[in-house]
């Protein structure tokens, strides 16, 4: 689930979002900027439960052709 609240308005909007995706072994949390026009955008890893309660890393989501694709790198 990803909540999205806009910073600005207009064709190149920002948006502040943070997203909970649940995972076998707990939940994972992501935060970040977006911006309407823009084709990838980068989120952190600011934690999670279970086997994700230390997690850091970062995130890279891409949308094509009305799908989402997320990618999430932990370190």
């Amino acid at each position: 689930m990803s909540i999205c609240e806009f910073a600005t308005g207009g064709p190149n909007a920002n948006e502040e979002c943070s997203a909970t995706g649940r995972l076998p072994n707990g939940t994972i949390t992501l935060e970040g900027f977006s911006r309407l026009s823009d084709e990838y955008s980068t989120w952190a890893v600011v934690g999670g439960t279970g086997a994700y309660r230390l997690a850091q890393g970062q995130t890279e989501i891409h949308g094509a052709k009305g799908k989402t694709f997320v990618t999430i790198e932990l370190g």
